[in-house]
């Protein structure tokens, strides 16, 4: 009877000493878990802030895209920086090699490390893609504003000069409807006679007619009394 009694108190002892490493253990990875944790949320955290605050640093740039492209580049590795030195200040030197022994024992895993660096992979040349399209983007945006502009040129261009044509027509003919018949040139019959023929003395003409009389011809003639016309003088009647 002694002998059942003190076979079942040693098996009483063994399962509570087990069950207390158990317990610890499983503490332990708890523990160690919720620490990788903290360090990859962490992580997350300050790579978001990188890429959100490299974003609206890019899209408060106009010019230079590629220095934009620069510093925007250096505030995520900014990030990065501050992210290494909140998790020194805020972690003991025990939890950091806990955390580092325990990412050793993950990623002695194939198929767990291969995750990770694909993970690691996406958050380093990710981010930097995704820069690298927003700059795109940026181009285009810039290069159809200036299509736009160039268009909005163009068609400013033609409405001016169809502006100008309208005046002008409206102008020649209410000059047609004020000039007197009796003063207008006897060739073109539109504009108003304003140069004196020398010897004749005749106002019959308008300088755009006399400067024509003179480059077609070698000598210029007066039109109504057909006298060499030697001078010519502008008056303003």
């Amino acid at each position: 009877m002694d002998l059942i009694v003190t076979l079942i108190s040693d098996l009483v002892h063994q399962v509570f000493d087990f069950s207390c490493i158990l317990t610890w253990i499983c503490l332990r990875v708890t523990s160690l878990s919720i620490l990788t944790c903290n360090f990859f949320f962490n992580l997350w955290c300050s790579l978001s802030n990188g890429l959100e605050c490299a974003f609206d640093y890019l899209e408060s740039c106009d010019q230079n895209l590629f220095v934009c492209t620069l510093n925007s580049g250096w505030i995520f590795i900014k990030s990065l920086k501050d992210f290494y030195f909140d998790i020194t200040y805020s972690m003991t030197m025990w939890q950091i090699l806990a955390v580092c022994l325990w990412l050793g024992i993950i990623t002695f895993s194939p198929t767990i490390r291969k995750i990770m660096l694909n993970c690691i992979a996406f958050l380093l040349v990710g981010s930097f893609a995704a820069l690298t399209k927003l700059v795109r983007r940026k181009m285009q945006n810039k290069k159809v504003q200036a299509k736009k502009w160039s268009l909005i040129g163009v068609f400013t261009f033609l409405v001016t000069a169809s502006a100008k044509g309208i005046y002008r027509i409206c102008f020649r003919r209410k000059s047609k409807k004020t000039i007197d018949p009796n003063l207008t040139c006897i060739v073109c019959i539109d504009r108003q006679k304003s140069v004196l023929l020398m010897p004749c003395k005749h106002v019959c003409l308008c300088e755009e007619c006399t400067s024509g009389l003179f480059n077609s011809r070698k000598i210029g003639i007066c039109p109504l009394c057909r006298v060499v016309i030697t001078n010519t003088m502008s008056i303003y009647m």
